[in-house]
């Protein structure tokens, strides 16, 4: 996907309002901006707002975490581009 010069500026954009809004969510590893994915195939058409969470929150147990301070919603949207939460859980490695 070539993607032009004011989209990517846009997307760069989003991604600082979302790092600014995330950064310090002690759910969210990384934040960042590629492709998403639908069902489990990456959408190459298409260009996200990526948050990595340590563990993928919905419903009561987010409302709990939200009232407990540990994570935040994150938004369907940023900037006019859609987010993609994905959970894993990243450390460095050691050579």
């Amino acid at each position: 996907m070539n993607v032009d010069s004011m989209t990517l500026a846009r997307a760069r954009l989003a991604l600082r309002e979302a790092i600014r809004a995330f950064l310090f969510d002690p759910n969210v590893n990384l934040v960042g901006v590629g492709h998403p994915e639908h069902a489990g195939q990456i959408a190459e058409d298409e260009l996200a707002i990526r948050v990595h969470v340590n563990k993928k929150l919905s419903g009561l147990a987010l409302e709990a975490a939200t009232e407990a301070g540990y994570t935040c919603p994150i938004p369907s949207e940023i900037g006019s581009f859609p987010t993609d939460v994905l959970q894993g859980i990243y450390h460095l490695h050691q050579w």
